[in-house]
């Protein structure tokens, strides 16, 4: 029996109904990672430059546990609990992410 590869044409975004639920992928432009202060002079780690559709559950996740903190997502931005950029950026460049540097 013989069995043949069946290729199917690529549709563009606006089309293609899988587009909604992409995740985020190391494509996208370069990433900045940097610590915020907030009340009681609490550290937060963010991580921002994702685009907003983006789909950032798996990668909180998985930096999450790396780290050992607490954290979220919204809006094209991860928050971690702590000061956590040494780790996440060398997280993040495994991964294949592009780091802005400051």
């Amino acid at each position: 029996m013989r069995t043949t590869e069946l290729t199917v044409p690529a549709l563009p975004n606006d089309l293609d109904p899988f587009s909604l639920i992409r995740e985020a992928e190391p494509t996208e432009g370069p990433l900045k990672v940097f610590v915020e202060q907030r009340r009681y002079k609490k550290n937060v780690t963010v991580i921002s430059g994702f685009s907003r559709g983006a789909k950032l559950e798996t990668l909180t996740k998985d930096l999450k546990n790396a780290v050992a903190a607490g954290g979220t997502h919204e809006e094209g931005r991860i928050e971690l609990q702590g000061d956590h950029r040494k780790r996440v950026v060398e997280l993040l460049q495994k991964k294949g992410y592009r780091i802005a540097t400051s």
